[in-house]
């Protein structure tokens, strides 16, 4: 079912309302904050025409363009977004993979359960009483299915957890860092976060310990931007590769750099700083996602629309009152119209729909 681009000319006048009172809720909202910027348009992100993008139409996932025109059409019953030029797909209880360019090779629809390709290796599980391996873009099983849980691969690495413990196989399935973790990151910069028994460190590529923090991490983030996000019993701070508290312990909560930015928690409000620490977005959001193309979606009541990384200002408000809105992706962002029953749409880097949201 295609839902009518309600938020275009012609539109029901009930929809033109809704807008122009969220726009005056948002102004109110945001005034002397430093984003609602009616009069700034967002710098267009490249479309690329070949990226896939997955869309539901009347009840089945299929594939648009960049460019909006329909490239596989629907017959899956889940589709994601495509993964290190792969997309999983699932038919039934089974899934497989098919390539995201028109010359690659498709893997047939036969697992139990599948991850996304990384590094051109997926976990994937045959049965659901078998353990998780990895399969190569051709779908040969390069590292036997004999754990119970698999990570993404990252920097030649993916971390495996057998019989409670975590450790790192390498990509032809070599265990090179042994199982000895009680928990286990993906590796960045040349570093995961592991936890020990002495509590939570950062490990180098071939086991070694790289970061031993003087004082006790109750969790331990990624590294983005030369900095990661760690956790004390006072709260969230960051530390840099030489293990020094740089952004001093003074969040509720606190994730990863993107694009130069970080979201954090300040009470019940998310806000973003720079690498220097420095708070450039106040908290004044109920959610936020990260900075993904220049622009992140966040949210206040229930109103979700995009800011700019460049000056945290109000990018565009999606058309229709969008009740969640992802990351940009190849020049496009998903947003979701409605409740439990919603439609899928997709807009452009300016606010424009180019696939009217369907379901």
């Amino acid at each position: 079912m295609i839902l009518p681009p309600s938020g275009n000319a012609g539109s029901a006048p009930s929809s033109r309302v809704f807008k122009n009172v969220l726009l005056l809720l948002m102004a109110t909202l945001l005034a002397g904050c430093g984003i609602f910027d009616s009069g700034s348009d967002a710098t267009p992100q490249g479309v690329d025409a070949r990226a896939l993008h997955p869309v539901l139409i009347n009840g089945k996932w299929g594939f648009i363009g960049g460019d909006g025109s329909v490239r596989i059409p629907p017959q899956y019953d889940e589709a994601r977004f495509p993964s290190g030029g792969m997309v999983a797909v699932r038919s039934g209880t089974r899934w497989g993979f098919l390539p995201e360019a028109d010359a690659g090779s498709s893997i047939t629809v036969q697992f139990a359960q599948a991850g996304d390709f990384y590094e051109d290796r997926a976990a994937v599980r045959p049965e659901v009483t078998a353990g998780y391996g990895y399969i190569d873009p051709s779908g040969n099983m390069v590292i036997q299915p004999e754990y119970d849980a698999a990570g993404m691969f990252s920097e030649g690495r993916a971390a495996v957890l057998s019989d409670g413990l975590w450790g790192y196989v390498n990509a032809t399935g070599e265990v090179v860092l042994s199982l000895q973790y009680s928990q286990a990151g993906r590796f960045s910069s040349g570093l995961a976060a592991v936890e020990t028994a002495e509590g939570w460190q950062y490990v180098g590529l071939d086991g070694e310990t790289i970061i031993q923090p003087g004082f006790r991490l109750a969790f331990a983030g990624p590294f983005a931007d030369g900095l990661a996000p760690v956790q004390t019993t006072e709260g969230w701070g960051y530390i840099d590769e030489n293990g020094v508290l740089t952004i001093p312990v003074r969040f509720e909560e606190a994730f990863a750099f993107s694009q130069g930015l970080a979201r954090f928690r300040s009470g019940s409000y998310y806000g973003f700083i720079n690498t220097s620490g420095e708070v450039v977005i106040q908290p004044q959001f109920d959610e936020a996602r990260d900075f993904s193309e220049g622009m992140a979606a966040v949210r206040i009541g229930s109103a979700w629309f995009y800011i700019r990384s460049v000056d945290g200002r109000l990018a565009f408000l999606p058309p229709d009152g969008a009740s969640g809105a992802g990351d940009f992706r190849s020049g496009l962002a998903r947003v979701r119209i409605g409740g439990e029953d919603p439609y899928f749409g997709y807009l452009n880097a300016t606010g424009t729909y180019v696939w009217f949201p369907s379901k």
